[in-house]
């Protein structure tokens, strides 16, 4: 019940404080979950068909593709993220990302097993970062520099072990 009148608060509070009025909030929810497959599937075809052209080196990172654009002012950013890492790095360069993140996973496996102390901090850092790296297939995550630290926050274990070790 406590939560109920709290959360009525809140929103009273939301609603008279700020300049959002209840038809506003739905539209603004509703848009969320609005289907957004057939933009995700033309941007798929379009970096697909690309990739192409240049298989094994792709075509660059920031590269994009003219005929399909998201957001004029940062045309190199598309939704479908593995999809533009592929395009951009080739398969050479998707290869190669993808062995990083994988050892950096083992090694922290390899610690949640040897190390009880860290256990349970690093399987819930591995949870999360794979999590994050699922969520990032349809959503431009990583492409956001904010957001690497997904991968990165895998690396402190690693650096725990050696201060550890000295």
């Amino acid at each position: 019940l406590s939560f109920l009148l709290l959360g009525g608060a809140l929103a009273f509070t939301l609603l008279n404080a700020t300049s959002w009025d209840a038809e506003n909030l739905y539209e603004r929810i509703h848009v969320v979950f609005e289907d957004d497959r057939d933009s995700r599937l033309s941007q798929a075809d379009a970096l697909l068909d690309d990739f192409k052209k240049a298989p094994l080196m792709g075509h660059g990172i920031g590269a994009g593709v003219a005929s399909i654009v998201r957001d004029e002012d940062r045309p190199w950013s598309y939704e479908l993220s593995y999809h533009l890492l592929l395009h951009n790095t080739g398969v050479i360069g998707f290869l190669y990302f993808s062995f990083l993140y994988f050892l950096l996973v083992l090694r922290n496996i390899e610690l949640a097993r040897n190390y009880w102390m860290m256990k349970k901090n690093v399987i819930h850092l591995l949870t999360g970062s794979i999590a994050f790296m699922v969520a990032n297939a349809t959503n431009p995550y990583i492409q956001s520099f904010d957001f690497m630290y997904s991968i990165f926050i895998l690396l402190v274990p690693v650096g725990m072990k050696r201060s550890m070790n000295e």
